[in-house]
């Protein structure tokens, strides 16, 4: 099995879920005496589990070392897990796996480049059942730390592909029999209006100027939600649990 390059992932959540995913080889493990009382018993039953690939070297480290480590600001919460993750399956055979799949939800990004919104993104399309999410190469945030701590484990629960032409994705995906439903302020039907198919792409824009034209094009049908006119618009990680959940909550998987 091939691996990608090692790199650090913080904070509780995050970290406890990469240690549960088998598809992860655990290196070592930085963690405060205090973090450390607080959390034992859901760290010791993680570490135990069979499913654990490798055990990690455990360092204990005092908070002012943690802050040396880290950029300053950093939420790290005194635990710090070095680890290395098996190599994604690529778009094509993701594709191939879900050829006779009834339903399938994917969520994709327009150039949305805020690392804590994709990482909010990520935990709630895990949270609802989202099969994989789509962004572009270019204009996307990588995978930091940063990211992958506001995501809170979900990275660890879907398929998450970056692609170099989104339009073009979208087209792909259409020619499967999916939806390409696009997230707008103000354009299109409202979501509780919709009838949702059972093979779904949700596009969401970029923070403030929301779906290219381009993308917009190749979107079925635009949807929004009815806001006060005093609000304006919602943040894009917001929207994107609402649609989620309206999705959910019309009986989708």
């Amino acid at each position: 099995m091939s691996y990608l390059k090692s790199e650090w992932i913080y904070g509780v959540h995050a970290v406890l879920a990469s240690l549960s995913n088998p598809s992860r080889v655990a290196e070592e493990l930085l963690i405060t005496a205090e973090t450390k009382n607080r959390i034992e018993k859901r760290m010791n039953r993680t570490l135990n589990e069979k499913k654990l690939r490798s055990q990690p070297a455990i360092r204990m480290v005092s908070k002012k070392r943690f802050n040396e480590i880290f950029a300053p600001g950093t939420v790290h919460q005194g635990i710090a897990l070095k680890t290395k993750k098996s190599k994604e399956i690529n778009f094509k055979k993701f594709i191939a796996s879900i050829v006779n799949k009834k339903k399938v939800i994917i969520v994709a990004l327009d150039h949305i480049l805020d690392p804590r919104n994709v990482g909010a993104i990520i935990r709630t399309s895990a949270a609802f059942g989202v099969d994989a999410i789509i962004q572009t190469k270019d204009h996307s945030p990588k995978n930091s730390p940063e990211l992958i701590k506001a995501a809170a484990g979900g990275i660890e629960l879907l398929h998450l592909f970056s692609v170099v032409n989104l339009a073009n994705t979208l087209r792909q995906l259409k020619d499967l029999d999916f939806w390409c439903i696009g997230m707008s302020v103000d354009k299109g039907k409202r979501i509780a209006d919709f009838n949702i198919p059972n093979r779904l792409v949700l596009v969401a824009g970029s923070e403030g100027k929301g779906l290219r034209n381009l993308t917009q094009k190749n979107c079925d049908v635009l949807i929004n939600i009815p806001l006060e006119k005093e609000i304006g618009s919602l943040n894009v990680s917001v929207a994107t649990g609402i649609f989620l959940h309206e999705v959910k909550g019309k009986d989708f998987g």
